[in-house]
Parts: structure tokens; C-alpha cells; sequence
């Protein structure tokens, strides 16, 4: 086997680790120098020198500094190193292995730990090259994206059960086909975004355009179309919305606990955003700070579901809101 090692940013270990975090993937399209398919192995560490790090950024993310001016909230830092495993084989796949095992880690596993941490994990890109040959092999990884978008938030799941959690996640994933594997990069995707929209009004919009793309109303079943009529009438609409119907089959489908003032808020906010786009109250409704945590807990924990993580693990956000800025 041979290796390559690259930087981690913001990710956190919560402790100088004995043994490192591991997972692996199987990629089916990559062949190893005896024709099989490529089996990469992959270690998360840290050592004395990175793991004081956490508590200066956890320090420098500080409620205190994001209220002072000048505070870079874009700030990232090394916090550990990341080795990646590989079989030899044939030096002209250098460029296909490059791209597929950077495609993995790069639109799946840090978007994973992303998720994970609430904050930006970024990974390095390196060359994964074979035999003698050295071939330069740099898809376009080095885009902006890996390096503008930096988040600071506290855990969704305590750091010691890490692996545990992307290994589950990574077996979920290998088990889906192509259509559902797109599906859960682009749902991790769009909740990273939301970690660097700075205000409430900013990420439940965000929020309820991911709940209600989930919701599939071709079919609803006899509870679902009680629970939208109930609901309709709580609300006091008396039109049918296909926009709420599909919020409350997500709902419904995932389990998700709601009260009917957060369903109440939550709709009339996504209508005024819609169609009062530039109305000033829109950004001053004193039921914010509440509908941004419940839908904030709504993403997670279909994310969570989707994974088939458990869901026993799952630490609930606790933020700072000053005058609908979140900290």
C-alpha cells in the first residue's frame, strides 16, 4: 500500500488522539495494478502541535469577537493531518484516482464533518500517483468554494463518537445509487451554506426551501392529508397550498415534533418573503430566533435519518441571537 498525507482545517478531535479516526471506501471504478477494485483507506490524526489549536480557534469564535469590528469570521486554522491509503496501480490512472478519491472527500466526507462539527471542514487536495512515472494530476479541486465558505458552530455530535457516525454514514452512502448519493451531497451542500448566512431571517428561508423540496405530495396518505387540513385551518387559509402540504409531509415523514405556533410562524414567515420581499417587518417578526431554531433542528435531524446515523447522538444547536444575528 502506499500513502499520501494532507492538511485538515477546523476539525475538531475534542482530545490528542491515541489512535486515529478511520474509514475506507470501495470505488468501483478504480482499479487497482492487479485489475480489482480500489479499496482506499483513510486516517483523521492530530498531535501535539495542531490539538491546542481547537481551543485558540474555540477562543477566537468567541460571542465577544464576532461582535468586534474586524473579526474575520472566515478565519480557518490547521487542526490535523489527513492519510490516505492506496493500492498501487497503473501510473496513467494517477489523474481518474486524483479525481475520484478528492471527489469523495471533498463533496461527501467534508460536507459530512461539516455537518458534524457545524463548521467548515476543509481537506487539502493532494496528487495520488503510482510507480515511477510522476504524472501532475489536479482536477479542479482548488476552486473558491473549498476556501471562502468558513463556519464556526458547536458540535452536532460529541467528537469521541466520530467514527462511529461516519463509518454509518459512509456504509448508508455506498449502499445508495447514484441518483440518492447526488441527492444527500446536495442536502449537506445547502446546510453548509446556511452556516455562514449571519441572520435568521437568512437561514429560515434557507431552511424552508430544503424542508419543502422534500416533501414528494404525489402521494400523501389519509394521516398526512388530515394533519394538512388541520393545520390549513390553524393557519386560517382556506385555498389549498402546495407549498404547505409538502412542508407537513416532511414533517410527518421524519418524525419531526412541531407545535402548531412554530408551523403558524414558519408559514406566514416563507409568504412574506415571497411576496413582501422588501417589507421591513419581515426582518424584525419577534417569533425569528424561535422558527430558525425549529427548523434548524428539523435539517439536522432529517440529515441524521437519511444516514441512518443514531439519532441518540444527536447534540440539539444552542446559538446567540443579537438582534437576529446568529453567534
Amino acid at each position: 500500500m502506499q500513502y499520501k498525507d494532507t492538511y485538515v482545517l477546523n476539525f475538531f478531535f475534542g482530545r490528542l488522539l491515541e489512535e486515529p479516526i478511520r474509514f475506507d471506501y470501495k470505488f468501483i471504478n478504480l482499479k487497482d495494478i492487479n485489475g480489482k477494485e480500489a479499496h482506499v483507506f483513510f486516517e483523521l490524526l492530530n498531535d501535539e502541535e495542531n490539538f491546542p489549536i481547537e481551543k485558540e480557534f474555540f477562543e477566537f469564535n468567541s460571542a465577544e469577537n464576532k461582535q468586534t469590528i474586524g473579526h474575520n469570521f472566515q478565519a480557518c486554522a490547521r487542526t490535523g493531518h489527513l492519510r490516505i491509503i492506496y493500492p498501487p496501480f497503473q501510473s496513467d490512472d494517477s489523474y481518474a484516482y486524483t479525481e475520484q478519491v478528492n471527489s469523495f472527500l471533498q463533496y461527501f466526507v467534508a460536507y459530512l464533518l461539516t455537518f458534524f462539527q457545524r463548521r467548515r471542514v476543509i481537506f487539502g487536495c493532494p496528487n495520488i500517483t503510482s510507480g515511477d512515472r510522476i504524472i501532475l494530476a489536479m482536477p479542479p479541486f482548488l476552486a473558491g468554494e473549498f476556501v471562502d465558505s468558513i463556519g464556526y458552530g458547536e458540535p452536532l455530535i460529541p467528537y469521541p463518537v466520530t467514527q462511529e457516525c461516519l463509518m454509518k454514514a459512509i456504509s448508508t452512502y455506498m449502499n445508495f445509487d447514484e441518483l440518492e448519493k447526488k441527492h444527500i451531497e446536495m442536502l449537506l451542500i445547502r446546510y453548509n451554506e446556511t452556516l455562514n448566512l449571519p441572520y435568521t431571517y437568512e437561514r429560515v428561508e434557507a431552511f424552508w426551501r430544503i424542508l419543502e423540496v422534500l416533501g414528494d405530495i404525489q402521494i400523501l396518505s389519509q394521516q398526512e392529508e388530515q394533519e394538512y387540513d388541520r393545520v390549513k385551518a390553524v393557519i386560517g387559509i382556506k385555498k389549498n397550498s402546495g407549498t404547505l402540504k409538502k412542508f407537513i409531509k416532511t414533517l410527518i415523514d421524519y418524525d419531526l415534533t412541531y407545535t402548531d405556533d412554530e408551523i403558524k410562524n414558519s408559514f406566514n414567515f416563507r409568504n412574506k418573503t415571497i411576496h413582501e420581499y422588501l417589507n421591513p417587518s419581515i426582518i424584525q417578526e419577534p417569533y425569528l430566533p424561535n422558527i430558525f431554531r425549529f427548523l434548524n433542528i428539523c435539517i439536522e435531524k432529517v440529515i441524521i435519518a437519511i444516514l441512518k446515523i443514531d439519532k441518540h447522538h444527536y447534540i440539539e444547536p444552542s446559538y446567540s441571537v443579537i438582534q437576529n444575528r446568529v453567534l
